[in-house]
């Protein structure tokens, strides 16, 4: 009897400690951010945005697929820290925006003389640089960013475009793709917004320039010329910052 409570007073004075840090390591691997990463605390990083087109039935005779309109870009971003609380923002971007257009009798642009087409997609493409404030909402204990907001210009041009016009049989697809739109404006200017929780965030942009020339008429019919319709300039839509 005296010998089996000498081996657990032995058993419980070693293995104490262990048992003890083993739990503390149990509690910081816990409070690791193990399940929701944070953004990286480095100066650089990678950053993709998807924004929709708001009002997207802005006229009966321009039918645009709401959920296929918008800008999507693509960039590697640098953060130059001011205060604790305030960063500078810079951002080189790879800009698409996205129109597509379904077939519809009352149609008025884009005029295709196919009215058999089921769907016609532009695609616009922009080099562009984001420049704009961070302000540091909260961090973490190892001072990287946990929830910010950030607002900034964008400046860019267009270096090309592509057209896309597909037809749905039974059995297969019929595409047609060319690179020829014409009249688009060359100057990209804009403005936008993130409000981001670690590494996820709502985007708002808004387009100052137009899509096509403001003076510029595409041919309707033999002798009808037309101004290109306005496009709403104004999406909403999402961010990641890895």
């Amino acid at each position: 009897m005296y010998s089996s409570a000498f081996i657990f007073l032995i058993f419980f004075v070693f293995y104490k400690p262990v048992l003890s840090q083993t739990e503390n390591d149990t509690l910081d691997f816990l409070n690791q951010d193990t399940l929701v990463p944070v953004q990286r605390s480095g100066i650089f990083n990678f950053v993709f945005s998807r924004s929709y087109i708001i009002n997207a039935d802005f006229r009966k005779d321009v039918p645009i697929v709401p959920s296929e309109c918008g800008t999507s870009s693509i960039g590697l971003s640098f953060n130059r820290v001011i205060n604790p609380k305030i960063g500078l923002h810079f951002q080189p971007v790879f800009k698409t925006l996205r129109l597509s257009f379904k077939n519809d009798k009352n149609r008025s642009f884009p005029n295709d003389p196919d009215t058999l087409l089921d769907v016609q997609k532009y695609r616009i493409y922009y080099v562009a640089s984001d420049v704009g404030f961070r302000y540091n909402i909260i961090k973490d204990e190892k001072n990287r960013p946990v929830t910010f907001f950030e607002l900034g210009m964008s400046l860019g041009i267009n270096i090309g475009n592509s057209e896309k016009k597909m037809r749905f049989l039974k059995d297969e697809k019929i595409k047609i793709k060319s690179s020829d739109i014409r009249d688009i404006q060359r100057i990209y200017t804009g403005s936008y917004a993130k409000l981001n929780y670690r590494w996820l965030g709502l985007y708002f942009n808004y387009r100052f320039s137009s899509i096509f020339m403001k003076n510029a008429l595409y041919r309707f019919d033999l002798y009808d010329f037309r101004p290109y319709p306005q496009f709403p300039h104004f999406e909403v839509g999402f961010c990641l910052v890895l």
